[in-house]
């Protein structure tokens, strides 16, 4: 593979091995380490790269088109594919480029939404852990995440809502939930109930409500997503789960109606 803008060659299919003086030095160097040996791990891996913060070099200024905001990747190309390289720190950015070198920082998450699914990857070019992604399964990352987005649902103002227990309790979903709970201290209880709108073609669906010590939307929105992606393996086609972190008149309805699957120890 040749650097498109200097006379450098890079392989993009993992240029070292690890041996038995490879550590990790990084979650995703474990997480990467962990789905080579066994492919049951890959979720776990998709998981931490798309909390992951990554450096994404990008031209020198007098190469690259346009200015202000604007940047250019510094793009790789083997075979006539074109690749984009990915740091998750800027140490190694800087071990990698043979210069101090322009970068751009994203999240995970923002990048697999933002960028062509035909551009394919090199995470970590250069290191024992290296990681390439092909245009296929960047484009399954893009499908799952569109699926796992948690959207905002308004309901008219007087709509009368149903709540009560499930009518099956939930036992998996709960235990599939736990983790997540448990990792985030601010959550002091969390309570599974099933509410139903009424409004034309509403059935009844999941709820979940949960008292939280700080009124964080950042850390509502990790909770969120986390809750998201633990439930959906539960949830049928069309199923859905409301999430109420605030104090909304509907989130007390359902901490009176039903007990809390989940309270806090300590």
């Amino acid at each position: 593979m040749r650097d498109r803008y200097s006379d450098r060659t890079v392989s993009a299919h993992d240029p070292q091995s690890p041996d038995d003086s490879s550590s990790p030095e990084s979650d995703l160097d474990a997480a990467v380490a962990a789905a080579r040996e066994d492919p049951d791990r890959r979720v776990a891996f998709y998981e931490i790269f798309l909390g992951a913060e990554l450096f994404i070099p990008t031209r020198p200024a007098a190469d690259a088109a346009g200015d202000g905001d604007e940047f250019t990747p510094l793009l790789v190309e083997s075979d006539g594919v074109p690749y984009l390289l990915l740091f998750d720190s800027l140490e190694r950015l800087r071990d990698w480029a043979d210069r101090e070198p322009g970068f751009i920082r994203v999240p995970g998450r923002t990048l697999i939404e933002v960028m062509d699914p035909r551009l394919h990857w090199i995470l970590n070019l250069g290191t024992p852990f290296t990681k390439e992604f092909v245009s296929e399964e960047i484009s399954w990352l893009q499908q799952a995440v569109r699926r796992e987005r948690v959207e905002r649902r308004e309901v008219p103002a007087g709509t009368k809502i149903l709540v009560g227990a499930p009518k099956k309790e939930p036992e998996a979903l709960a235990r599939a939930l736990q983790p997540v709970l448990e990792s985030h201290r601010v959550i002091r209880d969390a309570y599974l109930a099933q509410v139903q709108y009424d409004l034309e073609g509403e059935r009844p669906h999941l709820a979940l409500a949960a008292s939280l010590d700080l009124d964080d939307e950042a850390v509502q929105a990790a909770i969120r997503r986390e809750v998201a992606i633990a439930a959906r393996p539960f949830l049928k086609p069309g199923q859905e789960i409301d999430l109420h972190l605030d104090d909304s008149p509907l989130a007390r309805k359902i901490m009176e109606v039903v007990d809390p699957f989940y309270r806090r120890e300590g």
